[in-house]
């Protein structure tokens, strides 16, 4: 039952540090290591050559966007953070954890959404020609693929990864 129990918990830990790196956004790569994400935003918008009205349409777009998803991000933080003190505890309680883990999933599966709901008005306001830059800019700065990171780039560029944040995986389960 011990054993059972501890396997649970360390495959917990790597899928959750597996989600907190790829949850904090793509890693940036040498060319953009210094600029800002308003500055990348600026050149993505200068790069598609948009209408006043397909910029100012955007602007709107990514507004709500981000009222949207910083909400999910602070509440997917705080279950972190819950899962983390729960975890520290002498005698972590399963049930718990995996209630934690239910309503992490649950707001991760939120934010996906919201980005989705995102990529598909951003398309909307986009002419084809213009959304065909739009995805080469996503996979460029996603490193593959939209809404994908690159492990690779963890290797490469600045290190964007926040403080404290799992660099590889716990290691396996002592065998009996």
């Amino acid at each position: 039952m011990k054993r059972k129990v501890f396997l649970v918990i360390v495959a917990s830990l790597l899928v959750f540090s597996l989600v907190y790196v790829f949850a904090q956004g793509p890693m940036m790569n040498k060319e953009n290591c210094h600029k800002g994400k308003g500055m990348q935003m600026r050149e993505f918008i200068e790069d598609l050559d948009l209408t006043p009205e397909q910029e100012s349409k955007l602007v709107d777009i990514k507004f709500a966007h981000q009222q949207e998803i910083l909400p999910l991000q602070r509440d997917l933080e705080k279950k972190r953070l819950e899962f983390k003190a729960e975890l520290e505890k002498e005698n972590p309680n399963q049930q718990v954890l995996d209630k934690i883990s239910d309503e992490m999933s649950a707001l991760m599966g939120k934010i996906k959404k919201s980005k989705l709901h995102f990529l598909l008005s951003m398309k909307s306001v986009l002419t084809p020609e213009q959304w065909k830059k739009a995805k080469e800019h996503f996979m460029e700065r996603e490193g593959g693929g939209l809404g994908h990171n690159n492990r690779n780039e963890m290797r490469k560029g600045c290190k964007m990864m926040p403080q404290g944040a799992p660099m590889a995986p716990p290691p396996p389960p002592p065998q009996e």
